[in-house]
């Protein structure tokens, strides 16, 4: 979970207690056993991801001052989605990037798809289980279009996007962790 504080003296003042810890680490703190506890750093046994979000949710208000909205998945979810692979169909290559955008609620109604944005060159072709998927074509300029923005404003919902292949790393590397702990 990263969280960037938009007020650069926010930052400043809290950027010892809130800082990014990357997944690996918050695996390797959990294998020793490890009780520090960060700004980013959550344990829970709790499997309901929406109740744990709104804990951190106010956790962070109360630390921050401010609202955050997070967005939460646990490994379950995601195994799930990359057993699901809603990318089977997509033809892929140095041509196409394919992401995922994790939405803080669903949207409502779930609008017709798939939604096209020419701009950036996004096609938003599925919308499932608090996600967006989204193929993502070079543009002329050579990139690749980013689709958070494109998604928020066109379901009205927070996102966070991910890539898909950093998605199964993700699951890979919880996958390979649970067999070095049995």
């Amino acid at each position: 979970m990263k969280i960037f504080p938009p007020d650069p003296k926010v930052w400043g003042e809290t950027h010892d207690q809130v800082r990014r810890i990357s997944p690996r680490d918050q695996c390797r703190r959990a294998e020793a056993d490890q009780d520090e506890r960060s700004g980013t750093d959550f344990r829970s046994k709790s499997t309901n991801s929406a109740a744990l979000s709104k804990k951190i949710e106010r956790t962070l208000q109360q630390a921050l001052g401010y609202e955050v909205t997070i967005i939460l998945r646990t490994i379950a979810e995601l195994e799930a989605l990359v057993r699901r692979d809603p990318f089977k169909k997509i033809k892929t290559g140095d041509q196409v990037m394919l992401f995922v955008v994790f939405l803080s609620n669903q949207t409502k109604p779930t609008p017709k798809l798939p939604l096209i944005s020419i701009k950036e060159n996004l096609e938003l072709f599925e919308i499932k289980d608090g996600a967006a998927f989204i193929v993502s074509r070079r543009k002329q300029n050579g990139w690749f279009g980013f689709p958070n923005a494109f998604v928020e404003k066109e379901l009205g919902v927070v996102g966070t996007t991910r890539n898909w292949n950093t998605v199964n790393k993700i699951v890979h590397f919880a996958e390979a962790l649970r067999e070095r702990r049995k």
